[in-house]
């Protein structure tokens, strides 16, 4: 999966996750990675869904993992109008991700979102 996403392959990502299932130690990053594709192709209520999962699994991981804070901070930003709740708000506060603030992965994160 994580090949498939850095290749910018989000349906093929999709397609593995329906068919693989994941082992405990790495739960976390099977999520991010589905979550990851969903927002590649603008889905962000399904990759927002799936972020949750993973933070309601494996707590402790998820708000350590760089690219998630990244990724909800740029959800909060870009995609208000596809979310209408306000938990990305939420997931921003308790993983720490600070919309608006840009770091250079953010940036490369950002680009990628919005090509």
């Amino acid at each position: 999966m994580s090949a498939a996403m850095e290749q910018r392959e989000p349906g093929h990502v999709l397609e593995l996750a329906l068919s693989l299932e994941s082992a405990a130690s790495r739960t976390a990053q099977y999520f991010v990675e589905v979550g990851r594709a969903h927002a590649l192709q603008r889905g962000y209520r399904h990759c927002l869904n799936t972020l949750l999962r993973a933070e309601h699994i494996v707590p402790q991981h998820v708000p350590s993992m760089n690219i998630v804070r990244e990724l909800v901070g740029h959800m909060t930003g870009r995609s208000r109008r596809d979310l209408t709740t306000d938990d990305p708000d939420r997931l921003a506060q308790r993983i720490g991700a600070v919309p608006g603030i840009a770091t250079p992965h953010a940036a490369a994160i950002a680009g990628r979102l919005t090509r």
